[in-house]
């Protein structure tokens, strides 16, 4: 594990410190003008490279992906070189081609040797682009069929992603046959519905433009099966099409084998049309799509997308843990899994039964961390195993971990790079690790059926059952009057889950109890009189939140547009200060955080700190102000003195200057994520 002394900080040309490389980003680029018809086919092809929000259990490629998009008449924000590779998307149409400001930027990106720029056509006015570009080979989607435009656009960017950096060599493959993924087509040879599906798929790859894509393959009649099998599986990605007769044949199982045996890429297409009597337990562990018996293009459109996806996944996964392993995120003798664990990984740890041997064997595997129950049988060998994130932090049980975090408008994120998905994902691990160290989870905010709290509430249950304890791991806390606006979806929603959240309706100061005209009813911020008590309550809930924690995690935050007496998450980093509880600072998901970050790095006040800036740009801030200074003088917010309150020194987290400074900076999750758990960990031990 990496300890405060040993930290291999990088700095990039724009001074920003981080403490590791990530191998691999990819960018959207787009104009202004064409965000409408864009933008849900870019949100698709950047969920599927990440991950969709939506489901936050699934076991995704996770790509760090970016946006660059701009406010007319303006061209985005430079892109930096944050990684080893960085492939860049531009989606090139006429706005773009006829706005020298846009061919400019697109030209400067271009002469960057660190990034890979890939052009994509919108329309067929796109080859009339300017500078070098105009002679790159670009993605026509503009030709695409428009029934599965989103489809195809998926698919080409994946196989760019494949030829240029996730391939077998980690190398630029050049276009053409070099460059086609090797899929196996595996299936029981019975003229049943799997035979259907093989035919079919095999046509399909081999009679579109997917040809320049794929490479598809099954076992002709009169070869050795063995020799054919092995020979052909080495570099191939193997697709189980699952059909009712398929586990039980023996080459079948045997196909499988070899590909679990030569670690590669498999993905089950589920056809079965009745019944299995068994399933063959190494056809388990693998992505599956599902089939229908009256198929039709769509799922064959399916079967190579996840094809593609899942054999990106296993190679970018292999290419981040490396790196996590150079960087000492767990240690250098442990062995890499691009899968969760599985019995056939005991052929790697070839000392484990021997009686002369005595080897521990440390098995890291990709995230997110699969529940503990699974890995007994493995863990009761004597095998450690664990995730690149658990692997850091191990010994931070007990903790009451706060997290504030909340996305920032949209157009300042869009400004960074990032879409509010950025924020979900980010509190989504944040969360899942915390629960999964049996830590609590503090935080405040609605309660809404679904999204994060439901995420979180399945997690806690997890935490429940696996500690065998009715002890709730999750506190939600809740300011008056919002508590009293619940419709009766949500009480019983509450009642349902009120084992698993510890649900806390912090009540209204007395202090202010004459200004309220009824204390049982919902009372709107519609008056300045209203907007003031609110902010007491938000004030007194969030100082009773962060007394209940023992450290703080911020991240974005909105600037404006607010319901207090300033900013929340600026609140709570100052009450959390006054506090002396330990603050993790991320700075690279924007909003308040960033601009708290500028303040630290800089000893001076960003302009949307200023009082000046929050009244021009919050409604009915000034109204808010007045009424304080009339009322409560002292509780009026001082901005002027935020250089002297905010400093790194007050931070106490557990992390050197140069690892706080990476923290503030990062864009990455995961790279975050470490830090934050290296920081918990160290401060763990100084508790003890």
């Amino acid at each position: 594990m990496m300890n405060g002394n040993s930290v291999n900080n990088i700095k990039y040309k724009n001074e920003i410190s981080m403490t590791f490389l990530q191998p691999l980003s990819v960018y959207f680029v787009w104009h202004p003008s064409d965000h409408e018809k864009l933008i849900d086919k870019i949100d698709y092809c950047a969920n599927s490279l990440n991950r969709d929000s939506e489901k936050p259990y699934s076991r995704s490629i996770n790509i760090p992906t970016f946006y660059k998009t701009s406010h007319i008449p303006n061209v985005p924000s430079d892109i930096p070189d944050y990684s080893q590779q960085t492939l860049i998307f531009i989606f090139v149409s006429k706005y773009i081609v006829t706005d020298d400001n846009w061919n400019e930027y697109i030209q400067n990106l271009s002469q960057n040797k660190k990034f890979k720029v890939l052009p994509i056509a919108v329309d067929e006015f796109a080859f009339n682009l300017k500078g070098n570009l105009s002679s790159k080979n670009f993605i026509r989607a503009f030709e695409f069929d428009i029934n599965f435009y989103k489809e195809n656009l998926l698919l080409t960017i994946s196989h760019e992603i494949y030829r240029l950096a996730l391939n077998n060599q980690f190398n630029a493959l050049d276009l053409g046959s070099s460059s086609a993924i090797k899929l196996f087509l595996s299936h029981a040879k019975d003229n049943g519905v799997g035979v259907a599906l093989t035919t079919r798929l095999k046509s399909f790859i081999e009679n579109t433009s997917l040809n320049h894509f794929f490479d598809a393959t099954d076992i002709a009649p009169g070869y050795e099966f063995d020799q054919e099998i092995s020979g052909n599986l080495k570099n191939a990605t193997l697709i189980a099409i699952h059909s009712d007769t398929y586990s039980s044949r023996y080459w079948c199982q045997k196909e499988i084998q070899y590909a679990k045996e030569f670690s590669r890429p498999i993905i089950a297409a589920d056809c079965l049309s009745d019944y299995e009597d068994r399933r063959f337990p190494l056809a388990s562990n693998i992505p599956s799509v599902r089939v229908p018996s009256a198929f039709g293009v769509i799922d064959l459109y399916k079967i190579v997308t996840y094809a593609i996806l899942e054999t990106i996944r296993y190679f970018y996964t292999d290419l981040l843990l490396n790196q996590y392993k150079k960087n000492s995120w767990f240690p250098s003798d442990a062995i890499i899994l691009s899968r969760p664990p599985e019995i056939t990984d005991l052929l790697k740890c070839k000392d484990l039964l021997s009686t002369d041997v005595k080897k521990k064997y440390t098995l890291i595997y990709p995230e997110p961390p699969v529940y503990e129950e699974e890995l007994l049988a493995l863990k009761s060998l004597g095998i450690k195993i664990s995730t690149p994130l658990n692997a850091t932090f191990k010994s931070s049980k007990g903790l009451k971990v706060g997290i504030s975090i909340s996305a920032p408008d949209d157009n300042e994120l869009l400004n960074i790079g990032l879409r509010p998905t950025h924020l979900q994902y980010l509190a989504q691990d944040i969360g899942r690790h915390i629960l999964a160290q049996n830590n609590t989870l503090i935080y405040g905010g609605d309660l809404r059926k679904g999204g994060f709290t439901e995420f979180l509430i399945t997690e806690a249950q997890a935490l429940q059952s696996k500690m065998s304890s009715k002890e709730v791991f999750l506190k939600n806390y809740l300011s008056w009057p919002l508590y009293l606006a619940d419709e009766e979806e949500v009480i019983n929603w509450k009642a349902k889950y009120c084992s698993s959240l510890d649900m806390i309706n912090i009540p209204y100061d007395e202090k202010i109890k004459s200004l309220i005209p009824n204390d049982t009813s919902f009372l709107p911020p519609t008056t300045a009189d209203n907007v003031y008590i609110w902010s007491k309550c938000l004030t007194k809930m969030r100082n009773e939140s962060i007394l209940d924690s023992n450290v703080r995690i911020c991240a974005g935050g909105k600037h404006s547009k607010y319901k207090g007496k300033m900013p929340g998450v600026l609140e709570e980093i100052l009450i959390a200060l006054k506090l002396e509880k330990p603050i993790y600072l991320l700075g690279g998901f924007g909003g308040i955080c960033k601009s708290v970050i500028e303040l630290i790095e800089t000893k001076s006040l960003p302009e949307k700190l200023t009082e000046i800036w929050q009244k021009e740009n919050t409604p009915g801030y000034s109204e808010l102000l007045d009424k304080i200074r009339d009322i409560e003088p002292v509780y009026y917010p001082e901005y002027v003195r935020l250089v002297d309150e905010i400093t790194i020194d007050k931070l106490n987290n557990g992390l050197d200057e140069n690892e706080n400074k990476a923290l503030f900076n990062t864009p990455f999750i995961d790279e975050a994520i470490h830090l934050i758990f290296l920081g918990l960990a160290r401060i763990k031990i100084q508790q003890k």
